[in-house]
């Protein structure tokens, strides 16, 4: 019987690793998130102990953490080689899967993390799950992390005063774009890597969420971080369809369940995480910039012409969908 316990709901832990026995079904997930004080890794160690729990005998997870082996880049290509059975890449780094599902990195599209959990559950959110099966990516839900904030070696507040700069990314297709835009230059650097690359000066600054400035220690280096809220990190939770197919219809629905206990759970917990790790770079001295309407307008304006370049390739369904969730979203966290 599932859920043996519901103290399990409230474990966090940051190891996640189990010897298989005879017989067991062997899931590895790997990512490049640290495995505390991380929405993803939080989430990944939180289904591996639900797992290794609760389907004891038939199944058994071991978490790699800021695995140096994995990459959102050739996610495909771990899946279809066996290397791992689950990752959780970030959606924005998947543009050459789909650029449909570069949506959640449209700046300045979604207002807040309520809106992007309503938008995930609608009936178009839903269906990038399954978007690209055939190319062997097949989603079984969609892990938040929060909206991005901005620091560099000096105070950003303006459009303008990125100009010149050279901020780390990922393999994100639309923070290449709208960065040009702003005239800056971009530099593809690991998630791992990022923290030293910033100390290090090759690159000047970092647009991210703020579990990942916490968590990572992205803005040692900076007196000031610019809560701009301009994008977010949205993951999806990835398996291939021939490992799914390939699990017995019951164990299968075991696991699709365990799957959604952690989801609410950890999307939950997500928006405490952001929370949190914005109170303690207040604690550490950090300046929070925030952008009255006039400066935000600015910044919007800035980044607009990204809107162009890629929604017909997202789709203006999708993006219309997400208007039409930011005026329904009630909050999740009041009820």
């Amino acid at each position: 019987m599932i859920l043996k316990s519901l103290a399990f709901l409230m474990i966090t832990a940051s190891v996640a690793t189990a010897q298989c026995d005879t017989g067991e079904v062997s899931i590895r997930f790997e990512h490049d998130a640290p495995a505390v004080g991380h929405p993803k890794g939080e989430a990944a160690a939180f289904l591996a102990e639900l797992v290794n729990n609760e389907l004891d005998g038939r199944a058994c997870m071991t978490v790699i953490a800021e695995s140096e082996t994995y990459s959102d880049a050739t996610v495909l290509d771990g899946l279809a080689s066996g290397q791992y059975q689950m990752a959780a890449p970030a959606m924005g780094n998947m543009g050459d899967i789909s650029e449909r599902f570069l949506i959640f990195d449209l700046p300045f599209l979604f207002r807040d993390l309520p809106v992007v959990l309503d938008y995930q559950d609608s009936p178009l959110g839903r269906g990038l799950l399954t978007e690209e099966v055939d190319k062997g990516l097949m989603g079984l839900a969609f892990w938040a992390d929060g909206m991005k904030a901005m620091s560099a070696l000096a105070p950003i507040e303006s459009p303008e005063d990125i100009s010149g700069m050279t901020f780390g990314t990922q393999h994100a297709l639309i923070e290449a774009d709208y960065f040009t835009e702003l005239g800056a230059q971009t530099l593809e650097v690991p998630p791992t890597r990022l923290a030293d690359a910033l100390q290090s000066g090759e690159v000047d600054g970092q647009n991210s969420t703020w579990t990942d400035i916490s968590a990572r220690g992205l803005a040692y280096s900076h007196d000031s971080i610019t809560e701009t809220n301009h994008g977010l990190v949205q993951y999806m939770l990835v398996t291939s369809p021939q490992f799914w197919d390939s699990l017995d219809a019951e164990l299968r629905d075991d696991l699709n369940l365990l799957i959604e206990i952690v989801t609410l759970e950890r999307n939950r917990f997500a928006y405490e995480l952001a929370n949190i790790a914005q109170q303690q770079a207040r604690q550490d001295g950090l300046r929070i910039v925030r952008l009255d309407d006039n400066t935000r307008i600015e910044w919007i304006r800035a980044m607009q012409p990204t809107w162009f370049r890629h929604g017909g390739e997202i789709g203006f369904d999708q993006i219309a969908a997400v208007s039409y969730a930011a005026q329904t979203a009630t909050s999740m966290f009041a009820r």
